[in-house]
């Protein structure tokens, strides 16, 4: 097992309008959560977050929570992540970089560590893999 998850995408928008996707609440909860879900981001300036992810058709709420470790504008930010569920567990880390390639183009490389099993460290690709996708969507003036 790996124990991480990684993903580097291209995204054509400006190094800060990406960065501002991933720390602006309204911005993050435009793209952030799964398909069928809805969110509500609390932003504590460059300490903390939480994002409160609810299916209404399932009734289901879960919370994910952290502290920032490392807030760089606009290059990089490092953040623990847990979810509600998993009290008895540490929390994982995700580290994301921006690099600027053009006025209009920024590469994203997101590492996510800290995993105890394969499962969920599956489930948190899926998931990444998805935020991606919305995130580009939600870039280019589209909807997720």
């Amino acid at each position: 097992m790996d124990d991480k998850v990684q993903i580097k995408r291209i995204i054509n928008a400006s190094i800060d309008d990406v960065f501002d996707a991933w720390v602006n609440p309204k911005k993050l909860d435009a793209w952030h959560y799964p398909d069928g879900y809805s969110s509500k981001t609390k932003v504590n300036g460059q300490e903390s977050y939480e994002i409160e992810m609810s299916n209404n058709s399932i009734d289901q709420v879960g919370i994910i929570s952290g502290k920032y470790l490392e807030f760089k504008r606009p290059n990089r930010l490092v953040f623990t992540w847990s979810w509600n569920w998993q009290k008895n567990l540490s929390p994982t880390t995700v580290e994301v970089n921006f690099k600027k390639l053009a006025d209009d183009k920024t590469e994203v490389s997101l590492i996510h560590s800290g995993f105890l099993d394969v499962q969920t460290e599956k489930q948190h690709e899926t998931g990444w893999e998805m935020a991606f996708s919305n995130l580009e969507k939600f870039l280019n003036g589209g909807e997720k």
